[in-house]
């Protein structure tokens, strides 16, 4: 379904989705209203649904996802293919009483699944920056 080139559509759209599927998964526009974000929730508690914001913030998200940092291995010197990427990954949001709360996750290892590392990375190592997040409503 399009939403339209500015989101002038993206209520109808999640209205109409909400109760044929239990997750949404969508990248919300970056004007969306806490009126707006309430309307829509209140249809999501109804329709049992979970939705997944990413990129823009959600205003009444419940809990919010970021990478924050990553790192990919399998390179050699100079050579090689990439096989595996560890992330650090911080959650905060109304469900987390205040504290935010990280965890390192393979996304993918090199089996191709997620997985916990078995040893961390982020600690004291220079790794990259992410910018983005998830919001679940």
């Amino acid at each position: 379904m399009d939403a339209g080139p500015t989101g002038e559509h993206l209520g109808d759209v999640l209205v109409a989705l909400a109760p044929a599927c239990p997750l949404i998964v969508f990248r919300p526009p970056t004007n969306v209203s806490a009126k707006f974000a309430a309307r829509l929730d209140s249809h999501f508690r109804t329709n049992n649904t979970v939705v997944l914001a990413y990129d823009n913030p959600w205003p009444s998200a419940q809990l919010h996802l970021a990478v924050v940092e990553q790192r990919w291995s399998g390179l050699g010197d100079g050579y090689g293919i990439l096989d595996e990427c560890q992330v650090r990954v911080e959650c905060t949001g109304r469900r987390t009483r205040g504290r935010t709360r990280t965890a390192e996750l393979l996304l993918p290892d090199r089996e191709g699944t997620v997985s916990q590392p078995t040893r961390l990375l982020f600690d004291g190592h220079r790794s990259v920056p992410r910018q983005g997040a998830i919001h679940a409503v």
